[in-house]
């Protein structure tokens, strides 16, 4: 069993726990109203992975990779630098669950995290801070 996204038009609708094999051996999974949904629409997602990390840690991915029971999917999954939440995007070329973009013309989507990151990094001195788009700087919120 394992963590599968479904994708419409390569946003991620359905998040659900899967036998991967049944998934395979029919082609697809059905739906709550009996509609096959193709196996191509669906993306196997670690629920251990977040901002680029697998839950061992970045240097141990590969010296634990050979232990690590599981397919190459599985591995692949836990590469995909995010779980799979809905209205995350799923990029084919890069391998990757995206979260929405933050309402920011200037942030950049960074591809090691697979997060979006502000042209500065928010200071750690105050509790709250809010991004300003036209200053391009945080304003604490305190």
């Amino acid at each position: 069993m394992a963590h599968f996204a479904h994708l419409t038009n390569g946003t991620v609708d359905q998040v659900t726990v899967i036998d991967g094999s049944l998934l395979i051996s029919t082609g697809g999974w059905y739906n709550d109203d009996g509609v096959l949904q193709p196996t191509d629409e669906w993306v196997q997602t670690s629920y251990n992975t977040g901002k680029g990390e697998y839950k061992l840690g970045k240097d141990k991915i590969e010296k634990a990779a050979n232990k690590i029971k599981g397919t190459d999917e599985d591995r692949a999954a836990r590469n995909r630098k995010n779980f799979a939440a809905l209205g995350h995007t799923y990029d084919l070329k890069k391998d990757m669950f995206i979260p929405p973009k933050p309402p920011f013309a200037s942030w950049k989507l960074n591809l090691d995290t697979g997060q979006w990151d502000a042209p500065k990094k928010m200071p750690t001195d105050k509790p709250q801070y809010g991004w300003d788009e036209d200053l391009q700087a945080w304003i604490s919120k305190t």
